[in-house]
């Protein structure tokens, strides 16, 4: 036979049989060659057969798969190597035989026999028939272990394809995670399974979506930190705490184990299974859990990242077209309004309702250049330049306003930082918006300074980048305000449109950058740009 499981109980029946003996055991190595386990048995109580771990090297069994010799112990409860590590009630008080199973020199397991049928002992004669036995039926459980190994990785195979061709079908996420779960379900005993979100910013461990045959209907969250969630041991307890706690979950946790996923970032999603059978997963079944949600995941962000890209250029191409259509109506009505001011001046001073129009016509029109700049594909062309050449060329631009209001401009440009790969004009964009709300908010005879170095970036972002900072000494900006600056059409001067710090957030994230802001009131502000290499 070919079929392990089978091939193992027909081993021990068969030398159990031919030796008379009443207990007969395989042990077989698990797959980091550290333990030995019960494989098949005959004799044996189900509880030595589940709890039995052998370490190499440790009792009989254990001592025969390191030294790779048969061994014959005439007396297991009085022979001194062993006597304080056996149990009577196991191997009964005569004679013992155990020997290597091995395969090309190498052991894959050990095979015993106790208690020989009649109250008679073992000899030198059986354990020569049970070497030779040993020796036939390695080979037997090697070829069926193989072919269990090639079997499985089969089914592993097919499992993952079918997922793949499931994923286009996959419009939601809810339809992801029982397209996961079945595919696991075919590979292992899985009743329910769940799924989490890691927050890093936030530290919280957020129920996002599961399926199975339990009542999956959580809002939970779980608030920890992530050296918790690197641990398995730590992680499975503390999930586990949490569903207990939770009056709505019921999920089978009899068997419950959790697998990490992790993308570019680190860790991302947390992948649980559960069974209501004790000991339902191995290790095995652990690592094609993690192999077949990771790359579930992966396939259906970048399945997703396609149709959003597609998405998006259908939209560009859209907004290209409908705003370059608008310019001509906004530029009619600006026109008119022009001529209702020029012919009735005092009713457009006076009327709050024509001032509320021209604004809001201005507002449209800022939004229309927005937009036809954006969809421009020449307007985003980059090319590597030194960022200190562009702070210098903005600050000669803007010299007059410095000296009107005898602000002190100080440059910190440091020598190492590398050209950037950036489009120019954007920048140089990005920083007359900054100076000139630095000037606006600084007194006469302020300071502003300008730096730019290399930095790792902020807290969460990988690899090293440029920073830039532009610090004044100005009257700094409110707490309440500092969560609104860029959004579009907010601003705190009576003359501002609301567009110049928005401008600022989108070119700091169309060159793949970040921003942050930190001010205190009546003291100044400092903006800080990352900028990738």
């Amino acid at each position: 036979t070919i079929e392990l499981k089978s091939l193992l109980e027909t081993i021990v029946r068969l030398a159990t049989t031919v030796l008379h003996a009443e207990i007969g055991s395989i042990m077989l190595l698990d797959d980091d060659h550290q333990f030995l386990t019960i494989a098949a048995a005959i004799g044996l109580s189900d509880e030595i057969i589940k709890t039995t771990k052998l370490p190499i090297g440790s009792s009989i069994s254990g001592h025969v798969a390191a030294t790779k010799e048969p061994l014959f112990v005439a007396d297991v409860n009085r022979d001194e190597r062993f006597k304080k590590e056996t149990r009577s009630e196991r191997y009964g008080k005569a004679s013992l035989l155990s020997v290597p199973l091995m395969v090309k020199n190498n052991v894959i397991g050990v095979i015993n026999m106790s208690k020989k049928a009649g109250g008679g002992d073992f000899g030198q004669h059986d354990l020569k028939l049970l070497t030779t036995f040993a020796t036939q039926a390695a080979v037997a459980i090697d070829n069926a272990a193989n072919f269990d190994k090639l079997k499985r990785r089969v089914a592993e195979l097919s499992a993952l394809h079918e997922i793949s061709d499931a994923m286009s079908r996959a419009g939601t996420m809810e339809l992801l995670y029982d397209i996961i779960f079945i595919g696991v379900r075919n590979l292992m005993p899985i009743e329910s399974s769940l799924w989490f979100r890691w927050y890093r910013k936030d530290s919280n461990l957020v129920f996002i979506g599961g399926a199975g045959n339990a009542k999956i209907d959580l809002e939970l969250t779980i608030a920890t930190d992530s050296e918790s969630l690197e641990d398995d041991d730590k992680r499975r307890e503390l999930i586990l705490a949490s569903l207990k706690q939770n009056d709505s979950a019921d999920i089978p946790v009899n068997s419950f184990e959790t697998v990490a996923i992790r993308n570019e970032a680190g860790l991302a999603y947390i992948f649980c299974l559960g069974s209501s059978v004790p000991d339902s997963f191995s290790r095995e079944d652990l690592k094609i859990a993690r192999l077949i949600a990771t790359q579930t995941a992966t396939m259906y962000e970048r399945e997703k990242g396609i149709l959003n890209a597609t998405r998006l250029l259908t939209m560009g191409n859209m907004i290209s077209e409908i705003s370059h259509d608008m310019r001509k109506p906004l530029t009619n009505i600006r026109g008119g309004l022009q001529v209702i001011r020029g012919r009735w001046p005092e009713m457009a001073e006076e009327s709050d309702l024509f001032q509320m129009t021209e604004e809001e016509v201005h507002h449209l029109n800022e939004l229309v250049r927005e937009l036809v700049d954006f969809s421009n594909p020449n307007k985003y062309q980059t090319e590597r330049i030194d960022i200190s050449a562009i702070i210098s060329r903005v600050v000669q631009l803007l010299s007059r306003d410095f000296e009107e209001k005898k602000i002190d401009v100080q440059l910190n440009l440091e020598e190492d930082v590398p050209e950037l790969l950036v489009n120019k004009n954007q920048i140089m964009e990005m920083y007359i918006n900054l100076l000139t709300n630095a000037i606006d908010a600084t007194p006469n005879g302020g300071k502003i300074t300008l730096s730019s170095s290399l930095a790792g970036g902020r807290e969460g972002e990988a690899g090293s980048k440029v920073k830039l900072e532009i610090i004044d000494t100005g009257c700094g900006i409110s707490k309440n305000d500092l969560a609104v600056i860029f959004d579009r059409y907010y601003t705190s001067k009576d003359t501002g449109t609301g567009l110049g710090l928005a401008a600022v957030e989108r070119i700091v994230a169309a060159h793949g950058g970040s921003i942050e802001v930190k001010s205190v009131e009546n003291q100044g502000s400092t903006f800080r740009i990352y900028l990738p290499q």
